[in-house]
C-alpha cells in the first residue's frame, strides 16, 4: 500500500504551544512513513516548523481574510499536486470547511480530522467558526472532555475523540528541590490578552510577601504589560526574557508555574511544568480543572482573582498550605509522555480513514489459496486501509498451515478464524462480518483472485457516490488464462429508491448473486441486518437479493476486475451438483418468503416474480432436461407447487408471457398442465432431443 499523505491546515502560526505540538506531531507522523505537508493561510514571515517537514504559506501578510478566500487559495494549491488522503484542520473549525469546500471544487475525495486547541466558544466569539463547521468533519480531535462532552451534547453522531499534548521527558528534568522559600513565578507562554497576564501582576502588587515572576514568551501584550510593571513599581521582580527555545533551564529558580488565563484547552507549559516536579497554580480552565489536583500538584484561584491569588501567594509564603512532593507533580503527567501521546495521536489520526474488510471463507483449497491471498495483499491502495479476515472451516488438507503462514507474515493486517468444524461458505461469511471492523466489507472466494486495482477503485466510486454497493466486472478465468483488466467506460449508477430504477437493477442485474466483486458499506448491511443463511448452499441468493432490495444506491464499474477461477471440483461443478441443485430453489424460495413479509417488492413485483421464475423453477427444471440425471418428479413437483404459492398469477407475468421462445413455452406448459411421472419424463426427454 502507498504511503497516507497528511495536510495540517491552519490559518496562522507562530512561535508558540500549540506550534510545538505541530511540530512534534508533524515529524512523528512523517518518520511513521507518512507524507506529511504543513499549509499555513497567513503568513507573517515567522517560519515555525522544523526545516524537515515541507511548509508552504499561501497568503503573505495579516489582514482580513474570508471563508472563500481561504478556500479559494487552498482550491489554487491543491491544483497542481498531489492531493491529500487526510487534511488534519488545525486549530479553528472555520478549517474544516476551508477544506471541505476545496475538495469540493476539485472534485477529490479525503477524509477531514478537526484538531481543537481552544474551547469552542472562543472559536466562536473570534469569528472562527464553530460546532456548525465541526458537523463538516469526518473526525473531531480535542484535548479535554468538556469540549468532548459539549460537541457530543450537539451531535452525538459526531465522532469526537481525547488526544493529548506531548511532553518531552528528556527535556523536563526532575526538579526535586522546589520550594515556596524562592518565592519565584513562572510563566511560559504568549503574551496575548486572553492569557490576563495583568491579574498576576496586580496579585504580586496585592501581596503582602515580596514575589519574583519571570515571563518567557513574547507577543502583542508585551508593551502594554512593561507599562502596566511599570507603574505598579515591580520593575525589580518582574522579568521579560521574551521567547525561549528551552524555558526549562530557568526551572530551577521556580517555586510555581503560574497562569491566569481565561480560557485553555490543555496548556502544554502546565505539562511541562508538572513533569519537572513544579506545581502549578492556575485559573480552573476547561483542561486545567482534569490536570490539577488542589494541594497535590497545584492550587487553584478564581478566573480575574487578583485579590484571591495574593491571598495564596502570602498563604503559600507562610507555610499555611502543605508542600507539594515534585515526584507528585511528575507522575500526574505520566500520561502526557511523548512518544506514548504521539502514537496514540497517530492512531487516532488515521482512525478517520475508512477500512477495507475483505472476508475470505477456505475449505480445502492448498492449490489456490496462494493466488488468491497474493492478489488481495499486491492492492495499490491510498487513503484508505485494509484488513483480511480469513475464516478456515475445518479443513482437511493444508489450507490451515497455508494461512497461519500469511498470518504470521501479514501480522499487522491478517486475521485468521479457525473454524472447529465445517459449517459451509455462509457461516464463514457471517463470521468474517462479525469480527470485522472495516466501514466496508467485500468477500473473496479462496480459490479465486482480484486485480491489483479493484479495492481502490470500487472504495473510489463508493466514496464519490455515497453508495451502498458498488460492483466491477468479472471474467471466468480457467487454467493458464491471463488475469487481465479490461473493459471502459463510466461507471454506471442507480438511485435504488426510483422504482422504475429498481425495476431496470432487477432486470438487468438481479441474476448475478455471487457477492464477490462488490464493495458493501457495513453500516448498510448492519442496519438491515442482511446475513447468509448457514443451512444451504447457494446462500449468496438470500444475501445478495436483500441487498438489492434494500440498498438505496448502487454503482457498478465496468471494468473487470475479479477472476471467477474455474474449480471443477467445487461444489457447482462435477458430481456435487447432483446433490445441490436444488438448493438454489430452496434459498430463492427462503428469500421470497422473506422478502414479502418485509413488503419489499411491492413496487418491483412483476420483476422480482420473473426472477424467482427464472431461478427457483426455470433452472432447474432446465438442468433436467439437459442432464436426465437431474431429473426427479418429487423436486419437479416442489419447484411448479412452491412457485404458484408465491406467484399464482405467474402466467400472466408480462416478462414470461410475452416470451415465445421453444423453453418458455416448455415452461409456461408445464405450469399450466398436469403431468403424472412417466408423461413428464417423456416430454421432457422429446423436447431435450429436439434441442439437438
Amino acid at each position: 500500500m502507498t504511503k497516507i499523505s497528511i495536510d495540517i491546515l491552519l490559518a496562522v502560526g507562530e512561535k508558540g504551544g500549540v506550534e510545538n505540538v505541530v511540530n512534534q506531531n508533524a515529524l512523528y507522523l512523517q518518520k511513521q512513513g507518512f507524507q506529511v505537508r504543513v499549509i499555513q493561510l497567513v503568513w507573517e514571515g515567522v517560519r515555525w516548523v522544523s526545516e524537515a517537514i515541507p511548509f508552504f504559506p499561501l497568503l503573505e501578510g495579516r489582514g482580513t481574510y474570508s471563508l472563500n478566500q481561504f478556500a479559494a487559495s487552498y482550491t489554487e494549491f491543491l491544483s497542481t499536486r498531489e492531493k491529500p488522503d487526510i487534511v488534519l484542520a488545525t486549530a479553528c473549525p472555520i478549517m474544516v470547511v476551508t477544506a471541505k469546500m476545496a475538495a469540493a471544487k476539485l472534485n477529490f475525495h479525503c477524509k477531514i480530522a478537526a484538531w481543537l486547541h481552544a474551547p469552542v466558544e472562543r472559536y466562536v466569539a473570534a469569528g472562527f467558526g464553530g460546532l456548525e463547521c465541526l458537523e463538516k468533519a469526518d473526525s473531531i480531535l480535542v484535548l479535554n472532555e468538556k469540549t468532548k462532552n459539549i460537541i457530543h451534547a450537539h451531535n452525538p453522531a459526531l465522532r469526537t475523540m481525547l488526544v493529548n499534548n506531548p511532553v518531552n521527558f528528556t527535556r523536563c528534568s526532575l526538579h526535586a528541590n522546589v520550594s515556596w522559600e524562592n518565592r519565584t513565578l513562572l510563566f511560559v507562554g504568549r503574551l496575548s490578552v486572553e492569557k490576563r497576564i495583568d491579574v498576576i501582576l496586580h496579585a504580586l502588587h496585592l501581596a503582602h510577601t515580596s514575589w519574583q515572576l519571570i515571563l518567557i514568551g513574547d507577543g502583542d501584550e508585551r508593551n502594554r504589560l512593561e507599562a502596566l510593571t511599570a507603574s505598579l513599581q515591580l520593575q525589580e521582580r518582574v522579568h521579560f526574557t521574551g521567547w525561549k527555545s528551552n524555558p526549562y533551564a530557568y526551572i530551577t529558580k521556580a517555586s510555581a508555574m503560574v497562569m491566569a488565563s481565561e480560557y485553555e484547552s490543555f496548556p502544554l507549559s502546565a505539562i511541562e511544568s508538572l513533569a519537572c516536579g513544579i506545581p502549578v497554580i492556575s485559573t480552573p480552565v476547561d483542561g486545567i480543572i482534569e490536570l490539577i489536583r488542589p494541594g497535590v500538584n497545584g492550587f487553584l484561584y478564581p478566573s480575574g482573582g487578583s485579590s484571591e491569588l495574593a491571598v495564596l501567594l502570602d498563604s503559600l509564603a507562610s507555610g499555611k498550605l502543605p508542600r507539594i512532593s515534585p515526584e507528585t507533580c511528575r507522575e500526574s503527567v505520566a500520561a502526557y509522555e511523548e512518544q506514548q501521546v504521539l502514537a496514540d495521536f497517530s492512531q487516532k489520526l488515521t482512525q478517520v480513514l475508512d477500512k477495507i474488510s475483505v472476508i475470505i471463507p477456505c475449505y480445502n483449497v492448498e492449490k489456490q489459496l496462494s493466488r488468491c491471498l497474493d492478489s488481495v495483499l499486491n492492492q495499490k491502495l491510498h487513503g484508505v486501509e485494509m484488513e483480511i479476515i480469513c475464516i478456515d472451516d475445518k479443513s482437511t488438507d493444508n489450507t490451515l498451515h497455508i494461512l497461519e503462514d500469511y498470518e504470521s507474515a501479514h501480522s499487522e493486517y491478517f486475521l485468521l478464524i479457525p473454524l472447529s468444524e465445517n459449517k459451509k461458505q455462509g457461516y464463514g461469511r457471517n463470521t468474517g462480518m462479525q469480527y470485522a471492523s472495516g466501514s466496508y466489507i467485500t468477500f473473496v472466494d479462496a480459490d479465486d483472485a482480484i486485480s491489483p486495482e479493484m479495492l481502490q477503485q470500487l472504495y473510489d466510486e463508493a466514496a464519490a457516490r455515497n453508495c451502498d454497493v458498488v460492483e466491477c466486472a468479472y471474467k471466468e478465468i480457467h487454467d493458464g488464462d491471463a488475469l487481465s483488466v479490461s473493459g471502459s467506460g463510466l461507471p454506471e449508477c442507480f438511485d435504488m429508491r426510483n422504482s422504475s430504477v429498481k425495476r431496470k437493477y432487477i432486470l438487468q442485474y438481479g441474476w448475478k448473486t455471487a457477492p464477490w466483486g462488490r464493495l458493501y458499506k457495513s453500516s448498510f448491511l448492519a442496519d438491515n441486518e442482511i446475513y447468509f443463511p448457514t443451512d444451504l448452499y447457494m446462500e449468496d441468493i438470500y444475501f445478495s437479493e436483500r441487498c438489492m432490495l434494500l440498498m438505496s444506491s448502487y454503482s457498478r464499474i465496468p471494468q473487470t476486475h475479479y477472476f471467477y477461477c474455474i474449480n471443477e471440483s467445487g461444489v457447482m461443478f462435477g458430481e456435487s451438483i447432483l446433490r445441490h441443485y436444488m438448493h438454489t430453489a430452496q434459498i430463492q424460495n427462503k428469500t421470497t418468503e422473506t422478502v414479502m413479509e418485509q413488503a419489499l417488492i411491492n413496487d418491483c413485483r412483476s420483476e422480482y416474480a420473473y426472477l424467482h421464475f427464472s431461478k427457483a423453477f426455470a433452472e432447474p427444471v432446465q438442468r433436467m432436461f439437459l442432464d436426465e440425471r437431474f431429473f426427479s418428479y418429487d423436486n419437479f413437483m416442489y419447484l411448479k407447487e412452491s412457485l404458484l404459492h408465491f406467484f399464482p398469477d405467474i402466467l400472466e407475468n408480462p416478462y414470461v408471457k410475452n416470451d415465445r421462445s421453444p423453453e418458455m413455452l416448455l415452461y409456461k406448459e408445464l405450469l399450466d398442465r398436469d403431468y403424472a411421472e412417466p408423461l413428464l419424463r417423456e416430454r421432457l426427454l422429446r423436447f431435450s432431443e429436439s434441442l439437438q
